[in-house]
């Protein structure tokens, strides 16, 4: 009974701070866990910043290649407007055909051919099919974007 002797013989604001440590260690102990009726607490969030996505690397283009599909391009182009005639269509796919043929890709040196061939036997079908096999195969290889 010596402790709550003491208690009583403390000032009345010693009293009220053994109460509230009291209270708090209680409170502690016997807190049933719902945080409902607790206030939310706020914690940190560092977000790292968007890394920049990567371009993909672009295909290593040989001269011939390149050369061939923007001078394809340029007379197609020309040919589309209206202002070429056949025979500076199949005089620039010629250009084309020899540009071409020094490629490294077998698809680019065939589709040149194939388009030449089919403009020069005057087969506007076949042109338009292996011209337009030309471009895709420009565009597989990057040289056309």
């Amino acid at each position: 009974m010596g402790i709550w002797k003491e208690f009583l013989n403390l000032k009345w604001w010693g009293k009220a701070i053994i109460i509230i440590i009291f209270l708090g260690i209680f409170g502690t102990i016997f807190d049933s866990g719902d945080s409902s009726q607790t206030t939310p607490q706020q914690t940190a969030q560092v977000e790292k910043a968007p890394q920049p996505v990567a371009e993909a690397p672009k295909p290593k283009i040989d001269i011939m290649t390149e050369s061939s599909c923007e001078d394809w391009l340029a007379i197609i182009g020309e040919g589309a407007k209206g202002i070429s005639s056949e025979a500076e269509i199949r005089d620039g796919m010629k250009k084309v055909y020899e540009i071409a043929r020094y490629s490294t890709d077998a698809d680019i040196v065939e589709a040149a051919t194939l388009q030449l061939a089919a403009i020069t036997a005057g087969d506007i079908d076949a042109f338009a099919t292996y011209s337009n096999d030309f471009g895709n195969a420009c565009k597989a290889h990057g040289a056309l974007n």
